[in-house]
């Protein structure tokens, strides 16, 4: 808790990515063992995504832990940024790049 991980509150849009790429950052920084990996990133849930941990370890028991991190991110990713929001976050910024290189285009006429 030294390193005051992120937590997970109110998971929508960039936030799970932000998330997953500290913890990640921080088991490659601290060597944390492969096994520690999700019991660390999940004591820093709160809200409902502590709630849907907390689901997941009811369905799963004890096994629920020895899943990896790579799983973790997937099953979050699931739950949080389903396919259909992601398709949408990526035509946004889609448009946005293409209206900034039009943006350039004009300014250079």
């Amino acid at each position: 808790m030294k390193c005051q991980p992120l937590n997970s509150k109110g998971l929508r849009r960039g936030r799970l990515t932000r998330w997953i790429a500290k913890d990640g950052s921080f088991f490659n920084i601290s060597g944390c063992a492969v096994e520690n990996q999700v019991k660390f990133a999940t004591c820093t849930l709160l809200g409902a995504a502590l709630t849907w941990w907390n689901g997941q370890i009811r369905t799963l028991g004890p096994e629920a832990y020895a899943m990896t991190w790579e799983v973790l991110k997937k099953k979050m990713t699931d739950k949080y940024c389903p396919q259909g929001e992601i398709k949408k976050l990526e035509i946004e910024l889609w448009n946005l790049k293409v209206k900034g290189i039009e943006r350039c285009q004009h300014d250079t006429e």
